[in-house]
């Protein structure tokens, strides 16, 4: 069963929360874990996919947009707003509304909830399910 951790945010910054989601993403990277990040949208897709090119100079992480492609190289981030495939489901980043697809292949789901009250009501609803689901999730006030 996946370990799930909420991050929430004093900011109601789009912004930061993205910020954040791509200092997540660089820590998975390093790590060596295969990192999907499941997003709502195609534009929400193409906003990380740029962020992620400049949010920090000196940083690069091979990434790019699930278009149903297995990736040339094996570590690269896939962000998408589809399911994982299979073997990017070790990490899954979820800044969408949903919840990942397959939480039975995931071993870490990250959260990132801002001070937004409409992100924080789904956040709500999405900490409840995996409750019902019998996962215990962590919570990181940032």
């Amino acid at each position: 069963m996946a370990e799930i951790s909420f991050y929430i945010l004093s900011t109601s910054s789009v912004q930061e929360r993205y910020r954040f989601a791509c200092k997540l993403i660089e820590k998975a990277y390093r790590s060596g874990s295969f990192c999907y990040v499941q997003t709502d949208s195609p534009q929400q897709s193409h906003t990380l996919d740029e962020l992620l090119w400049t949010f920090r100079p000196n940083s690069f992480i091979p990434h790019q947009i699930y278009h149903n492609e297995t990736p040339q190289f094996p570590n690269t981030v896939l962000i998408g707003n589809q399911a994982a495939p299979a073997q990017w489901q070790k990490v899954i980043l979820n800044l969408s509304a949903n919840l990942p697809a397959d939480l039975n292949s995931a071993e870490k789901v990250l959260e990132i909830l801002d001070n937004n009250e409409q992100i924080k009501a789904m956040g709500r609803d999405r900490f409840r399910h995996y409750k019902r689901l019998g996962i215990e999730s962590v919570i990181h006030k940032i």
